[in-house]
């Protein structure tokens, strides 16, 4: 199996495990059907616990990820458009965090920006 099949595939386990949350939670979640191969705004996975929201998942060995820019404006104007509220759901080597979309500070100039662990909550405490 090549990268890119296998990066997809884990992608896909981890939306699924974020949905199985919300359903345990007593929520309820979907995958977005083309999210990511479309060219308008769009999210990952669409969610309902207290609030619905739009999520867009990501992943990383690491302590940290890049965010694109244009990617993060894409998910809130879809979650504006819609009335969600959009989150950004990583999963940081093996520990889940979460950040609302809306508290990210991107300089004008900036095409990306530098997430940490540290700048998110676990998500058992975001969705209490």
């Amino acid at each position: 199996m090549n990268s890119f099949k296998n990066k997809k595939k884990l992608g896909i386990a981890f939306e699924r495990e974020i949905i199985d949350f919300f359903w345990n939670k007593n929520g309820a979640a979907i995958r977005v059907a083309g999210s990511g191969a479309i060219r308008k705004p769009s999210c990952d996975i669409i969610a309902k616990l207290n609030e619905i929201y739009a999520i867009e998942a990501k992943k990383t060995r690491e302590d940290y990820i890049y965010l694109d820019k244009e990617q993060i404006q894409n998910l809130i104007i879809f979650a504006d458009k819609m009335g969600f509220e959009p989150i950004i759901i990583v999963k940081f080597k093996r520990e889940i965090k979460c950040i609302n979309a809306r508290n990210l500070n991107f300089k004008d100039d900036n095409k990306s920006i530098k997430l940490t662990k540290e700048d998110c909550l676990k998500l058992e405490d975001y969705f209490i």
